[in-house]
């Protein structure tokens, strides 16, 4: 699994429930990857993309770490996406879904970028989506993923 997290600081003006969410989701689906023997490899976006494979024997360190780090700035999702895509190159998360928690409130990414979403959507790997906030987010990337569930305040 491949789980792609909005910056931390911008969630914060999610406040409440958004938040709340969209830390329990990280840790429930790193408890279910652990329980199948699945990889997990997390990415943290704003303006730079922060990572972590969480695969290893010490991945709830690890975790427990990333997530009371903050990060500051905006939302880059073009590096972000290169991030996952990369990373779905590798042998290791080759067969691998994508999930990202996100408000949505970033630019579409370049055509090439768009190109290797696509071929790994080819190669059956499938893109959903949370978006937790009381915001749209940017529509166009309901063309892109196979999903983006809503949860409006």
């Amino acid at each position: 699994m491949v789980l792609s997290l909005s910056a931390l600081t911008p969630a914060v003006r999610w406040g409440g429930f958004p938040f709340d969410f969209a830390r329990m989701m990280v840790i429930r689906i790193f408890e279910m990857t652990r329980k199948q023997k699945r990889p997990m490899f997390l990415v943290e976006f704003s303006v730079q993309a922060q990572y972590v494979d969480l695969t290893g024997e010490d991945g709830e360190e690890q975790l427990c770490r990333f997530l009371t780090e903050y990060f500051m700035g905006g939302t880059n999702g073009e590096e972000m996406f290169c991030t996952i895509l990369n990373q779905l190159e590798s042998e290791t998360f080759s067969n691998a879904d994508v999930l990202i928690i996100s408000d949505f409130e970033f630019d579409l990414c370049t055509s090439k970028t768009m190109d290797r979403i696509r071929t790994a959507r080819n190669l059956d790997t499938r893109f959903y989506g949370i978006n937790p906030s009381n915001t749209e987010g940017n529509t166009q990337y309901e063309n892109i993923m196979d999903s983006i569930w809503r949860f409006y305040k």
